[in-house]
């Protein structure tokens, strides 16, 4: 059973903020890192030095990656192109154990980022297959984990019935390693 998450928050952290609430209100213990730089990001993937039970990226994403908020030049040794977390970034520099990871980053659920979250060692992978509703954010991720807590402990039974909840075309997918 998960218990222990981190919340990894980009940019604009009012998502990450109402998404720790209401994950500390179904009782997970709750780790936000909100990265400041790059290699911030990289390094936030833990509970505070200890491995979590799942990671969530709070974020905003298009075509090109992971949005990073813009920086001046010469804060950070890791550049980022276009100011994106880009899949090659993430399989290349991301290390964590086999855990799931939920990214709330439009368009994240691309072919390409699967398969660069399982590169970095993540058990599962769920994000949004399009654009969604930022107000169906929260509604997904808070039916999804309390399924978890109270429902089925099994992950793709919550992610069914957090999913259901969801207008078409607004929905997340659910990515898991070939065996």
């Amino acid at each position: 059973m998960l218990s222990h998450l981190t919340l990894v928050g980009l940019g604009d952290t009012g998502e990450a903020q109402l998404l720790r609430a209401l994950l500390e209100h179904l009782g997970y213990a709750v780790c936000l890192n909100l990265p400041g730089k790059p290699t911030d990001f990289f390094n936030g993937f833990s509970f505070y030095g200890q491995p979590p039970d799942a990671v969530i990226l709070s974020a905003h994403g298009d075509e090109e990656g992971i949005i990073f908020p813009e920086m001046a030049e010469g804060v950070d040794t890791l550049t980022l192109p276009g100011d994106r977390i880009t899949p090659g970034l993430i399989a290349d520099r991301l290390k964590i154990p086999a855990i799931p990871i939920v990214s709330t980053a439009c368009t994240s659920g691309t072919a390409a980022f699967a398969p660069a979250f399982f590169t970095a060692g993540a058990s599962a992978y769920i994000a949004p297959e399009g654009d969604p509703e930022g107000v169906d954010i929260p509604l997904f991720l808070h039916m999804l984990f309390h399924q978890l807590c109270t429902g089925s402990p099994h992950l793709e039974t919550a992610f069914a019935a957090a999913n259901n909840l969801l207008p078409a075309g607004d929905g997340f997918i659910l990515h898991q390693p070939q065996a």
